[in-house]
C-alpha cells in the first residue's frame, strides 16, 4: 500500500541523512521506524493522568456533617 505523508522539511532532510548513513533508503528507514515504534507497549497519555483526581490517605472517613461546599470549606479550615 502507498501512503503519501506530508513531513516538515528538517525532518525530511533528517530522515535522508540516517538513510543515506546507513546505506539504507528513506522507505525502508521509516517502516524499520514505525515497526520499532508500534512493537512499543503504547504509554497513556497525559491526558488520561490530568482526567484522574488525585487520591489522598486521610487515615479514616472525613468527619464531613455538611455535604455542601460551605462544609467542606469549614472542615479544611478547621484542619479536619
Amino acid at each position: 500500500m502507498k501512503t503519501t505523508i506530508e513531513l516538515p522539511e528538517a525532518l525530511q532532510r533528517e530522515l535522508e541523512a540516517r538513510a543515506a548513513s546507513e546505506g539504507r533508503t528513506v522507505p525502508e528507514l521509516m517502516l524499520t521506524l514505525l515497526r520499532h515504534a508500534l512493537a512499543e507497549p503504547a504509554r497513556p497519555s497525559r491526558a488520561a493522568h490530568r482526567s484522574q483526581p488525585p487520591t489522598v490517605e486521610a487515615g479514616g472517613p472525613l468527619p464531613l456533617t455538611d455535604a455542601s461546599n460551605a462544609g467542606l470549606f469549614e472542615l479544611l479550615d478547621s484542619g479536619g
